[in-house]
């Protein structure tokens, strides 16, 4: 397996963590969130100030681990860049990297680890604010979670290493 398949069966599979409901809480519930805020309240769009709001459709995916990381970099490096990928137990230190490269290391801590991937996707909703106070909306929507946590330490990339 070369490092690249590596790193994204670990971003991938091991990424799942602890279900944190509030994670995105403050994104969904706020006045502006539209049909997007009645999946967790379906009043929500009575406080709405939009008269009516679309979403044609909607794809999400939302990350979190505490295995691995990669320096500075947000998803569009990644896509710009991704061939530019270093290991970063592979490098001598982290400034040999090249000017574009992406470096990808691991957390070194007692903690137990834990991952998590979080996909949506919402079809066609919708909802309408009526001046006679009364509101009405619509939604589509699917979503599937996959989790791992309290995995042991010890399997961790730098103390499994140290192992071998």
């Amino acid at each position: 397996m070369t490092n690249k398949n590596f790193i994204w069966a670990v971003l991938l599979f091991l990424t799942p963590t602890l279900a944190l409901a509030q994670e995105q809480l403050g994104l969904r519930m706020e006045r502006y969130a539209g049909v997007n805020s009645l999946m967790h309240n379906p009043a929500n769009n009575l406080g709405s100030p939009l008269k009516w709001d679309v979403n044609l459709v909607e794809l999400g995916v939302f990350v979190d681990n505490n295995y691995a990381f990669i320096y500075n970099a947000n998803l569009q490096d990644l896509i710009r860049n991704g061939e530019n990928l270093e290991f970063a137990p592979d490098l001598e230190n982290i400034n040999q990297a090249g000017e574009n490269a992406l470096v990808l290391d691991f957390f070194q801590d007692t903690r137990s680890r834990f991952a998590s991937v979080l996909g949506t996707v919402m079809g066609p909703s919708f909802m309408v604010n009526l001046e006679s106070g009364h509101s009405f909306g619509l939604f589509v929507r699917g979503r599937a979670e996959v989790g791992l946590r309290g995995v042991p330490n010890s399997l961790s990339y730098y103390a499994f290493e140290q192992v071998l």
